[in-house]
């Protein structure tokens, strides 16, 4: 979250301000990019690119490396016993409906010092696409406040707070009223609440969407690939896993004899 909403926050709820001092996990960041071995980097890049997500970690720790300190690499991680230093981990459009609930929070606990005193908001995130918050002390009534919210939070788009739906990166191919389609996975990829606009800019998947048969039949040769692969080596997977990708093959195979008589 933007920096100066998230200090608004942190300014009306003292339920939310981290015990903490914040620079702790810049200098954790620090340490542990300048102790991290050049493989281990190379070994979050390339998963980093595998999941289409290049970049997102890697880059903070090359720019850490960067700087220069030399007594860092005899310093030790701090324990962060806090995990409201690290902020309110979700994007913008959610902050409207956090700011509605703590304010909900806020006005019961005035009515209760009792639960004022040990209540605490211990980390706000975005995890499987949709909105947790984690808390100490409160009660059942706090708790139904909270799950509300966190259920709102599949229908409010996470970058502009516009109406929105559960997307994902994923995708899987399917033959539907004579046409091949990417349908949205739901098993699969990174998820994330967005509107429309918001999942077009930043590459998920918001509904099925029409391809041609060439484009199909690309996308059909390289998973077939990628599973052929794997069979080759079953032994290092679990048998449900192997049973998956088998019947996953059987549909493509099915999907190719389509498009080898259409193309």
């Amino acid at each position: 979250m933007d920096e100066k909403l998230e200090k608004r926050l942190f300014e009306k709820y003292e339920f939310l301000r981290p015990t903490q001092d914040r620079s702790i996990v810049e200098k954790n960041m620090e340490i542990m990019a300048k102790q991290m071995p050049e493989e281990k980097l190379k070994d979050l890049e390339d998963i980093e690119e595998s999941l289409g997500h290049k970049g997102l970690i890697s880059d903070s720790v090359k720019e850490y490396k960067n700087k220069y300190d030399p007594d860092i690499y005899d310093k030790e991680i701090e324990p962060i016993n806090d995990l409201m230093v690290f902020g309110m981990q979700c994007d913008n459009g959610w902050y409207d409906l956090l700011d509605g609930l703590f304010s909900k929070i806020q006005v019961y606990l005035n009515k209760h010092p009792e639960l004022k005193k040990s209540f605490k908001v211990d980390e706000v995130k975005e995890k499987y696409g949709t909105l947790r918050v984690y808390y100490s002390g409160g009660d059942t009534y706090i708790d139904d406040l909270i799950s509300e919210a966190e259920k709102k939070s599949e229908t409010v788009c996470e970058v502009c707070g516009a109406k929105g739906k559960l997307c994902t990166t994923a995708y899987d191919i399917e033959f539907l009223n004579g046409s091949f389609y990417k349908v949205p996975s739901d098993e699969r990829g990174w998820f994330k609440v967005l509107c429309k606009s918001d999942a077009e800019k930043l590459g998920y998947m918001y509904d099925k969407k029409k391809i041609s048969d060439n484009e199909a039949y690309k996308i059909l040769m390289k998973e077939k690939a990628e599973n052929e692969d794997t069979l080759s080596n079953r032994s290092q997977y679990s048998e449900s896993y192997i049973e998956e990708v088998e019947q996953e093959n059987e549909k493509i195979e099915k999907y190719l004899d389509i498009l080898k008589k259409r193309l």
